[in-house]
């Protein structure tokens, strides 16, 4: 089978399954909800397990040649180079021992997808398949499944924590997400300051200053973000991409036009970041939903991808973006999940989103 027909068979058979949902299978669902998310959660896993080692598929490549290294040389492998992401070090360096990049790939898909699936059968229960079948077919989920998977892992392992909401469990869970990926400390420090002052106001007032200095004085941010050692600290190849631009190939020849189309302010995704924060602001404070997890997860949204639009100018800036994105499905749907009688035609409106969510991203892919 070819790269591009696993690609393929991804996008459309996730197509199907949001058309069918969104047009027949509410009821359905909602009473086989564990059963229909285990089979969508298996659909997910073969399609990142077992995918060729490509090019097509972004930095598989370059894991898989790094996996092979540690194959072939066991900790030497990494004998003068300095050791980032620790956790993910010893992550892989255990799996080496099983000369297997089948499993490899097979128990990263695992971390990157059961985390998510417990924290929504915990925290949204009969709402389980849709919030499981949004967030797969969120804008993002994909390329931090295949490409920048110590993201994906460090941010999976980031909504079960935030989910649990026992500070005991929480704090080990931040520490390995910061192992797997350096750059989560974002989320769990605007997660913390929104737990202890939760003010969604005053995270929207952020936002908006954020804003307006994106587009005022953006470029000359994208310069100090880029000299900033908090993103770097986890992948030195940030500072190559400021340096070089989009012209240039990926050291792991991927091309840059793969990622993004163009460098400068993004509306586009803009708009598409925004609509969360919209959605969370009319469950707040035009139909008055009250729920203690939901207004700290919105703040922790808001803060984080205020943070972005000061980053917006920096190619790849979707690596800053993530940090946010990862809870964009979480954002939009909670309260409709988690509350069966918040708006009229509650459930229509639920299987829009759906199709909606989805027609973006297989817009974005086609």
């Amino acid at each position: 089978m070819t790269p591009e027909l696993q690609i393929n068979i991804y996008f459309y058979t996730l197509l199907v399954i949001v058309i069918v949902y969104s047009l027949f299978g509410n009821e359905a669902i909602r009473n086989n909800s564990r059963i229909a998310s285990l089979f969508l959660l298996l659909f997910v896993f073969v399609m990142f397990a077992f995918r060729d080692v490509d090019r097509s598929f972004g930095d598989t490549t370059a894991y898989a040649m790094r996996y092979e290294q540690y194959v072939a040389y066991g900790a030497k492998a990494m004998d003068g180079t300095k050791i980032k992401d620790a956790g993910f070090y010893w992550f892989t360096l255990l799996l080496s021992n099983f000369n297997n990049i089948t499993l490899y790939f097979g128990v990263i898909a695992l971390v990157y997808l059961l985390p998510v699936y417990l924290a929504f059968r915990n925290g949204l229960k009969d709402g389980l398949f849709v919030a499981l079948l949004l967030f797969v077919c969120s804008f993002s989920f994909r390329g931090y499944g295949v490409n920048g998977l110590r993201n994906g892992m460090a941010t999976s392992v980031l909504v079960y924590s935030f989910f649990s909401r026992r500070l005991w469990v929480q704090l080990p869970l931040f520490v390995l997400a910061t192992s797997f990926h350096g750059s989560v400390l974002l989320p769990i420090i605007v997660f913390g300051a929104a737990r202890y002052y939760r003010k969604p106001k005053a995270f929207l007032i952020f936002y908006a200053v954020c804003l307006v200095l994106s587009v005022s004085v953006g470029s000359q941010l994208g310069t100090i973000i880029g000299d900033w050692d908090l993103m770097n600290s986890a992948d030195d190849r940030l500072r190559g991409y400021l340096q070089q631009g989009m012209n240039n190939e990926l050291d792991h020849g991927v091309a840059a036009a793969e990622y993004f189309s163009h460098t400068g302010f993004r509306w586009d995704f803009l708009l598409y970041s925004f609509v969360p924060i919209v959605l969370g602001y009319i469950y707040i404070y035009r139909l008055n939903y009250q729920d203690k997890l939901y207004t700290v997860l919105y703040c922790t949204y808001v803060g984080c991808n205020a943070f972005w639009l000061l980053a917006i100018y920096v190619p790849f800036n979707n690596r800053f973006a993530y940090l946010s994105w990862f809870l964009y499905s979480v954002v939009v749907a909670y309260p409709l999940l988690k509350d069966n009688d918040l708006v009229d035609y509650q459930q229509a409106k639920i299987q829009l989103m759906v199709l909606l969510n989805y027609a973006f991203t297989f817009i974005m892919f086609l």
